[in-house]
Parts: structure tokens; sequence; C-alpha cells
């Protein structure tokens, strides 16, 4: 750094309080910008070269507010290192300070994202000014971010996950929901369809009218033909009153028709008419009824193979199934899992009134196991855990049996036995290993991201970099 900048010491504008690295390797220069970060208020740590910055960016758990970087070092070129910055640290600013003043120098680092270029024989004034820029403009952009990075991960219209499958269910919910057409969502049991069916409705027109929901497997089938259409009076033995049936209490919103492959074809044939025209009798009434609602089934079963075997009625399937919408397994979006597990924990740690975190152990023993019973199992087994948790973290210990032991099936599958000396008994998963895979998926359940991946695991934002360096586990483009 030329020797101008000591003799700029005039004039300081008060910076706010912060953190700033200032790569370079000339003394004088260093303490130069040193001594005007230093009157403004932020503390300040040197590096003599590129090297000592890179170690320093790959172990530092905590980032700067600014980056003061010379592009003639002794061993890296500064332009060379702004690739990396910007990788590790894309929030922080980058100012260069350099008497390499060519148009080629300046066009490059700008293209490389820095935030301003300052020749080193620029007055106190215009370094301080910029510093203070910088570092306001590197914190907006952060909460910004964070801002943006929390309104991805928050759950829109009920439903928590940031998987390119579950992504596709919350677009193609925002495309029907404001379409007053009638759809079929299918999927496993527990993966969340009448959510998705209220997730319609809520972002529909009709969010102020009714939404009525029947589950057709639970009701028998005597009830059921009364409970969709109600009866009048002495309809039959037992009818004391007039009954209003779903069809008729949707009218203005939306009625969701649960597992609607469990009707029989008798019912199927009177649902058909009532669909079709919206109009139907109660159970021993002559005067029909006419009913407004947006019609939403469900079914756990492939209904194309009901109709394929006779079972259900082909032109009852394509009246409903205007457009649909397939709900993925939990198993097939095992990168939700941690995401899903950390809202149950905040849902049921309210109603309890506890504040427990969970475990990278027990992380990686949710992100191992099979879910059969998809996203409501999750929630029960989280519900469970934290009821059985009197501390803070909660570990696989407090996991309800049939995971822990499903877990360690999985575990001695998947990975090699090596025989103790003791009684031949065989190992299981190393700590170094265990701790390895925890990481490993909280990495994945977090898209990658950091600051969550070490919220799930419970440890510091430095602790993850220093694990994550110590079992070279790459971050790059795998999430």
């Amino acid at each position: 750094m030329a020797s101008e900048l000591p003799h700029q010491l005039q004039g300081v504008q008060k910076l706010q309080q912060s953190n700033s690295w200032i790569v370079e390797d000339d003394p004088n220069s260093a303490k130069a910008i040193q001594r005007i970060l230093q009157s403004g208020g932020s503390s300040t740590r040197i590096f003599c070269n590129g090297k000592q910055l890179l170690e320093a960016i790959g172990a530092e758990g905590s980032s700067p507010d600014i980056i003061c970087l010379d592009l003639s070092l002794p061993d890296i070129s500064g332009l060379d290192l702004l690739p990396t910055i910007k990788k590790h640290k894309p929030h922080v600013p980058v100012v260069v300070v350099t008497s390499n003043t060519s148009l080629e120098n300046i066009e490059r680092a700008v293209q490389l994202g820095v935030y301003d270029y300052l020749p080193k024989t620029s007055d106190r004034t215009k370094f301080t000014t910029t510093f203070r820029r910088a570092i306001e403009h590197g914190r907006l952009t952060q909460k910004l971010d964070a801002l943006n990075l929390e309104q991805q991960l928050a759950p829109q219209f009920g439903i928590c996950g940031v998987s390119p499958a579950i992504q596709s269910v919350i677009e193609k919910v925002k495309q029907l929901a404001p379409v007053d057409v009638n759809v079929l969502v299918s999927g496993e049991s527990g993966t969340g369809k009448e959510l998705v069916a209220r997730a319609l409705h809520t972002a529909s027109k009709r969010k102020d009218g009714p939404l009525v929901a029947i589950n057709c497997a639970v009701l028998p089938r005597e009830l059921i033909e009364s409970e969709l259409f109600g009866h009048v009076r002495s309809a039959f033995t037992g009818a004391t009153a007039r009954h209003i049936g779903a069809f008729e209490r949707a009218d203005g919103g939306t009625l969701f028709l649960d597992e609607i492959g469990e009707l029989d074809l008798t019912l199927q044939a009177k649902l058909l008419r009532a669909i079709q025209e919206r109009r139907f009798l109660r159970i021993g009434g002559t005067k029909e009824i006419t009913s407004d609602f947006r019609l939403v089934v469900a079914t756990n079963r492939d209904l194309l193979d009901e109709v394929s075997s006779g079972r259900f009625r082909k032109d009852l399937y394509y009246r409903f199934a205007v457009a649909e919408i397939s709900l993925p397994s939990l198993r097939s979006r095992s990168s939700d899992i941690g995401l899903l597990a950390h809202h149950f924990l905040q849902k049921f740690g309210s109603q309890l009134g506890k504040n427990a975190s969970l475990s990278g152990e027990a992380l990686a023993v949710l992100a191992r196991y099979g879910w059969p019973g998809n996203v409501r199992e999750l929630q029960n087994v989280i519900q469970f855990a934290l009821i059985q948790c009197q501390e803070s973290i909660l570990t696989p210990e407090h996991l309800p049996p049939r995971v822990i032991s499903c877990d360690a099936i999985a575990v001695s599958s998947n990975k090699p036995s090596v025989a103790l000396a003791i009684g031949g008994v065989e190992s299981i998963q190393s700590l170094d290993d265990q701790e390895r895979d925890s990481i490993r998926n909280s990495l994945r359940a977090t898209q990658g991201r950091l600051s969550h991946a070490a919220k799930l695991l419970g440890i510091s934002r430095a602790t993850l970099y220093r694990k994550i360096k110590k079992y070279g586990i790459s971050t790059r483009g795998q999430f």
C-alpha cells in the first residue's frame, strides 16, 4: 500500500460498531486502514497474505462486517481471492484498496462482486464514508436475505417443506385455489390430503363460506347416505328429527370428501347426480335441494385401478377429477424431515410449555426411518418425544421404540460390522460416523443452509464450520 495513507488522518466519520478484516501485506498501509476503522468504532483483524484469509474464512464462526482487500498480495492475487470470499461470505461487502488502479482490474473486480474500489491515494473522509456505507449495505442485505429465507422455510397454506416435490404441490394449490373446479387429491395416508383441501378452500373466493369435511371410510354404510344428503323426520327408524347433510351444509363453501374410494357402487351412482347438477333429495324427502359448493375429494387408492377392476364408476371418477394434486410420501421428500420436525417441535413445545431442540443424533435417526405413516406419523413421534424429554435437547432415547429399533436395523444393514474382541459383539457406528451422518442429514434437511443446519443440530455455526472441515464434508451443490 502506498505511503500516502498514513498522512490522511483528518475528519473521521463515526462507523457503527463492527468487525473488519484487513488483507494487506504492507504493515504501514495495514495500520493506516486499521486506524481509520478503529477510530470509527470498528474492531479489526489484519491478514498479511491470502492464505491467512482463506484459513480464517474456513475456520471463523462469525463473519466480519467488511473486508478491505489489497489486490497485490505476496502469494495470491486479490482478484483470485474474490470468488472464494463471495462463496463463503456472500453477505460481506468487499472494498478493494489498492494502488493498482488499471481499468481492467477495476472492471474484473466489479464483475466479481466488490462493493467499491478505492485507490490508496484517497483521502480519509472518502475511506470512512465508503466503509460506513459498505457495512450498512452488507447488514441490510443480510437482513433481507434472512427474511427471504424465513419466508421460504415458513409453511405456506400450512404446508411445510422446501423439497421440489412439496414445492410442486404448493404451486398447484396456488394455481387451482382461485379456479372453481373439482379437485382430486391423492396420496398415501398421512401425507396431508386434508391439509391441501383446507389450503384450496382458504385461498379461494369461497374462504368466507363453510368447509365441510366428511371421511367416507369411518362412517357406517347405513349412515353415510344420510350424512351426505341428510334426511327428513321419520325417513327411517330412529329419524326423530330432520338432519341437514354435508352437501347442503357446504352451500357457498367447499365440500371435502376424504377416502372417496371407500364408497360402494350404489352410493356412487347417487353421488354422480348430486355432483353433476348440484341438486339432490334428502332421504325420505320430495323437495329437491340445490347447493352451490366446490368439491374436493381425496383417496389413498389408485382410482384408475379401481375403475379398471369395476369397483369405482368411471363416469364419477372423471366428474370430480377435473384437476389432480398428487402428494408425495415423506420418504420421497426426506430433505423436509428436519424442517418438519423443527416445525412440530415449535408447535407442541408451545402447547406443552417446553423449549427443546433436536440433537444431531436424533435427526439422523429420523432421517433413516421409513415413515410408513408419513407426516402424520412424524408429527406423532415428535409429540411423543417432546413429552418424554425433560431436557433442552431431544435425543434418540426420547423417540418411540419402533423408530429406534428400525434405525438400529437400518444402521446394521447399511454399515459393515466390526467384531469386538469381547464377547464377539458387533459394533454399531462409531461416534465420528454418527456425527458425520448427522451433519450431512442436517445439511440435506435445510438444503445446505448452514445457519439452519446448526440450529437443527443444536450447535453454533462456528462449531458446524469446524466439524464440516474436520470430516471433509462438501457443501457444493449436492442439496
